[in-house]
């Protein structure tokens, strides 16, 4: 069973993590304290790899991508029609939405920055 995860900074334990950044937080910082984070395994970018692939014609897994919230929305919306019964991508997707409204000062996109 997929258990695809959002975490913040505190939760970084080591190993590779993708940062999920505000529009305005990047490139000024990496590491934010602001930003979200999620896994470089199987079920982190396992899961996500294949929307990233069909939505960008190429993705930055080892630099940083823009991402707009239009994009992120079709992402999300692929995802959840595939794991819907899986309350972890539910709770992933609710919990980045949430943090895109509270601090993302209206920008039209963030960041991904990869390992």
């Amino acid at each position: 069973m997929v258990e695809l995860r959002v975490f913040t900074p505190d939760k970084v334990i080591g190993g590779d993590t993708y940062e999920i950044a505000y529009a305005h937080s990047y490139p000024k910082q990496h590491w934010s304290k602001d930003s979200l984070y999620f896994a470089d395994e199987e079920d982190g970018i396992g899961v996500l790899s294949p929307y990233f692939d069909d939505i960008f014609k190429v993705y930055a897994y080892y630099g940083d991508q823009k991402i707009t919230l239009l994009e992120w929305q079709e992402i999300e919306k692929r995802c959840r029609a595939d794991y819907e019964d899986n309350a972890s991508v539910d709770k992933f997707f609710t919990t980045i939405t949430e943090w895109i409204e509270k601090g993302n000062r209206g920008a039209e996109y963030f960041w991904i920055l990869g390992i």
